[in-house]
């Protein structure tokens, strides 16, 4: 495919449009293994090198694009925000609880109760229960 043959569009658009021409000239180049002449083949090769070319530069493109853009955000930076955000929803909530009279270690209990899920998370993974004075609760198995 020559480059004037592409349609203007979003950036989007046209990864889209590239994904499917490459993926259907990984097909022809597949047939033509199958049993087609060498020249054929060749010519199948070719085209799925070009595509394949334009396809990873027009990805670099929208990668680039959406980090501009501010939509794509390092994975460090949005655990250490996660975290900090879960640390103090923990202790508002572990307060909220303590509010209502009930037992430190109960209220501990029931906040890490509330938690555990976002603990399972690939984001919280390393994060700790919520903590009495001079008690940790153990991490969930």
């Amino acid at each position: 495919m020559e480059g004037a043959d592409m349609v203007a569009g979003t950036i989007e658009e046209n990864l889209q449009r590239l994904q499917i021409i490459h993926s259907a000239n990984l097909t022809l180049l597949e047939r033509a293994f199958a049993g087609s002449e060498e020249a054929d083949i060749i010519n199948r090769q070719r085209n799925a090198q070009r595509s394949g070319d334009m396809l990873n530069a027009a990805q670099r493109a929208f990668d680039e694009y959406q980090r501009a853009r501010g939509d794509v955000v390092p994975i460090a930076e949005v655990k250490r925000d996660l975290l900090r955000i879960h640390s103090a929803m923990a202790q508002s909530l572990l307060a909220i609880v303590e509010d209502l009279g009930i037992p430190r270690i109960r209220c501990v209990s029931a906040v890490d109760a509330w938690f555990r899920m976002l603990r399972e998370s690939a984001f919280f993974s390393d994060t700790q229960p919520a903590t009495a004075p001079s008690q940790v609760m153990p991490h969930p198995a």
